[in-house]
């Protein structure tokens, strides 16, 4: 759905890194944990970052279905 949308309106086209998926899931989460700074969503994404590859490797099953 989200790759479909990508591709539709173009989004990704200058991107080098951040991606549109990258910037939806650092939003949900940001809502998610009730962030109120980007000091505090990148300390805690920073703090997930190993723990975090099950969503990876979750999203292309789910993708796929």
């Amino acid at each position: 759905m989200i790759r479909k949308e990508v591709k539709k309106r173009d989004s990704d086209r200058y991107t080098k890194r951040f991606t549109t998926k990258d910037h939806l899931i650092s939003m949900l989460f940001c809502s998610f944990s009730k962030c109120t700074s980007l000091r505090e969503i990148s300390g805690a994404m920073l703090g997930l970052s190993g723990k975090t590859s099950s969503f990876h490797t979750l999203s292309r099953k789910v993708c796929k279905l």
